[in-house]
């Protein structure tokens, strides 16, 4: 059996978790946004989050579940705190990987010219 205050606590953790692995997808990296994995582990966690979210409403106004949808909202609580956990992995690998990498000459050549516009200067 679930009570009714742990379905509450589900239905506030739920959205914020929904609205983290919708908007994480934007901070990974390109190459692994095109990943078939990525886009299952993306859609799963946006439906398991809805239903769960759903699940847990209903559960808050039946004062509390039964152990079978219990065991079903759990379940859907920890495909989504599991997702979103990957995702915050992905996030991190991306970050880490674009601060090593060295910027091109191209790119320092822009940098000095934006600052020496920034400061007043004329370039050549």
């Amino acid at each position: 059996m679930v009570s009714a205050a742990t379905c509450l606590v589900l239905a506030q953790v739920f959205p914020v978790l929904v609205l983290a692995v919708a908007l994480e997808g934007r901070s990974v990296h390109r190459r692994i946004v095109r990943l078939r994995l990525f886009q299952w582990l993306t859609g799963g966690a946006l439906v398991t989050g809805m239903v769960g979210i759903g699940v847990s409403v209903v559960g808050v106004q039946l004062e509390g579940l039964n152990p079978f949808f219990g065991a079903m909202l759990w379940g859907f609580a920890f495909i989504v705190f599991g997702t979103s956990f990957v995702f915050l992995v992905m996030v991190v690998a991306t970050n880490e990987v674009a601060a090593s990498v060295e910027p091109s000459e191209a790119e320092v050549s822009r940098l000095e010219l934006l600052a020496d516009f920034i400061r007043g200067r004329r370039s050549a």
